[in-house]
């Protein structure tokens, strides 16, 4: 059977909590970060004003810390969770930087004052 998706946030809930998980827990998540990737074409993540929830010494916070999560650990708690289709696709360490720089390009142009 096909894996049934039903949404329980709206995507700029969604991204809120991801933003605030990257913040409080004890250690960074690869999922928190791949999450905020899958969410980011969403246009309400695009449009949404994170320097309203946040305020910016906490954004570049989350940015530092997603910067810190290693490829092996995205591997380890991330990829072997996906479809092997899709783990064909993601499991690159070239492709861990581009979605790290992807999500930290986003939340660093919700900061107060980027268009």
């Amino acid at each position: 059977m096909a894996p049934l998706i039903v949404p329980h946030y709206t995507a700029d809930a969604a991204v809120r909590q991801k933003v605030q998980a990257l913040l409080t827990r004890r250690q960074p998540e690869a999922r928190d970060v791949f999450d905020l990737y899958i969410l980011s074409p969403q246009p309400e993540a695009q449009s949404l004003p994170l320097g309203d929830y946040f305020p910016e010494e906490e954004i570049q916070r989350a940015i530092d810390r997603i910067d810190s999560i290693e490829y092996e650990r995205y591997r380890d708690t991330v990829v072997g969770f996906l479809s092997p289709e899709d783990q064909q696709l993601y499991d690159r360490s070239e492709t861990w930087d581009r979605i790290r720089l992807m999500v930290i390009d986003m939340l660093e142009k919700r900061l107060p004052g980027k268009p």
